[in-house]
């Protein structure tokens, strides 16, 4: 982008540093990779040559592995940050909701063969519910089983 629209028939460690956002050590070693060379007390890069090996390095198996590989970090980063984010959520678990039973569940839920309604006033009120709610479904897991088979739609 940048790099094509400039003019200049060779670019120095200032440009590169800016136009690969990094610091002066590293904008020498890339100018030394992509063929920099010395004019009296600066050193240059010829722009064309920088943009075909950049080309050519882009058309290369190795780019489309990493740029697939650095999606998928990301992607997995997105995801841990997401769980991190739900495991500092704490839920006070109500008095008995492990003794939570179908015919008995909290305020809010209601559970009918093929339906459930959840009603809460908060993202906290919502996730104790559905707690109480997971807890009722394993004790009585047969009873929803039942229930389950028994619903209209099936």
């Amino acid at each position: 982008g940048e790099l094509q629209q400039l003019s200049v028939p060779v670019v120095d460690r200032s440009l590169i540093e800016s136009l690969f956002q990094v610091g002066r050590r590293r904008a020498i070693q890339l100018m030394h990779r992509f063929g920099g060379y010395q004019s009296g007390r600066t050193f240059l890069l010829d722009r064309n040559a920088l943009l075909r090996s950049l080309e050519a390095l882009a058309a290369g198996d190795e780019f489309s592995t990493e740029v697939r590989r650095k999606q998928r970090l990301s992607s997995e980063l997105d995801q841990l940050r997401k769980v991190v984010a739900a495991a500092r959520i704490s839920v006070p678990a109500a008095p008995g909701v492990y003794d939570t039973r179908l015919t008995f569940l909290p305020s809010g839920v209601l559970f009918e063969p093929g339906r459930l309604t959840v009603e809460f006033g908060s993202p906290e009120e919502l996730l104790e519910r559905l707690f109480a709610l997971s807890q009722a479904l394993v004790n009585d897991l047969e009873m929803f089983r039942a229930a389950f088979i028994s619903s209209p739609d099936r």
